[in-house]
């Protein structure tokens, strides 16, 4: 399964903190996810920028250091979008690492943006949609990208209720985080699911609230770096949550519809094999949700 992480309200007071906290998550992320590891953020100008790395390890690293290397090599296993990489001034962080079930390469790496030189809207997406083909790339192969043209298409940053637009056009499954400015300009966060495959704990030492899929790798980066981890909340299936980026807060809320699974057999063909590598099989919740109702007639409200 790949995985996401984000943080909003990240100030000068915890910037250092938090990088520091979202460089072990990578770490921790990787484990089963190194088709990628990449990054959005918000600068203090409101700009969304990001970073991307085909190979994990190299993530955050000065790849010039590396004998043998140059610039061709270089932008096989690297890439950037937005004016210039400000990680000194984010604002807050989206980050996913990837386990590819589509063509591995630096292309296919999240996160994926609407217009790389001037991106608006930075999404990261964890599941699979099955119908992308129906639906608007510009920069790679990979279905996530889809969901960051539907999303700029459709305004939802105007209003979350217009995720309705598309989400029950939209055949799989996902878990997805986006950064990008509402209707009155302000930086906002996000985050929508068809599963409810994300969680969260505010951190004490951080005065900000973590994000993730995975609850385990949160508590390991926490007790290594001596941090407190408190109040967790989880997102429930169909829910979508708008955070206000300076200030951390929740601001909207929404109970979206989501389209019943694929019935085509040809779409099912090895289900199984892709939800062991991109889903959650230690999730009760998620099991039951997809094997425990019906792969083949899945259907919900």
């Amino acid at each position: 399964m790949c995985k996401v992480f984000a943080v909003a309200k990240v100030t000068d007071t915890n910037r250092d903190d938090v990088w520091a906290f979202a460089q072990l998550m990578g770490e921790l992320m990787t484990w089963g996810n190194s088709d990628g590891l990449g990054y959005a953020a918000f600068d203090k100008d409101g700009k969304i920028f990001g970073e991307k790395w085909l190979i994990n390890q190299t993530a955050f690293k000065d790849l010039t250091a590396i004998k043998g290397i140059n610039a061709n090599k270089i932008d096989k296993i690297y890439n950037y979008f937005g004016d210039t990489v400000k990680r000194d001034e984010a604002q807050a962080i989206i980050m996913h690492t990837r386990a590819a079930t589509c063509g591995k390469g630096i292309i296919n790496t999240h996160p994926f943006v609407n217009d790389i030189d001037n991106p608006t809207v930075a999404i990261i997406h964890n599941g699979m949609i099955y119908n992308d083909s129906k639906f608007e790339k510009k920069y790679s192969t990979c279905d996530s990208e889809v969901i960051a043209h539907l999303y700029h298409d459709n305004k939802v940053n105007e209003n979350l209720t217009n995720l309705n637009e598309f989400s029950t056009k939209m055949q799989g499954w996902y878990t997805v985080l986006a950064l990008t400015k509402d209707a009155e300009g302000k930086m906002i966060m996000d985050a929508f699911s068809d599963t409810g495959r994300l969680g969260s704990y505010f951190i004490k030492e951080l005065d900000t609230r973590i994000y993730s899929t995975m609850a385990e790798d949160v508590f390991k980066v926490a007790k290594t770096l001596g941090l407190t981890p408190v109040d967790f909340q989880k997102m429930n299936a169909d829910e979508a949550i708008r955070i206000d980026v300076a200030s951390g807060e929740q601001t909207g809320h929404l109970k979206f519809k989501s389209s019943p699974a694929v019935s085509q057999s040809s779409y099912w063909e090895g289900w199984e094999n892709v939800v062991a590598l991109e889903g959650n099989l230690d999730d009760e919740e998620f099991r039951n949700r997809w094997f425990g109702m019906g792969i083949r007639g899945h259907h919900h409200d």
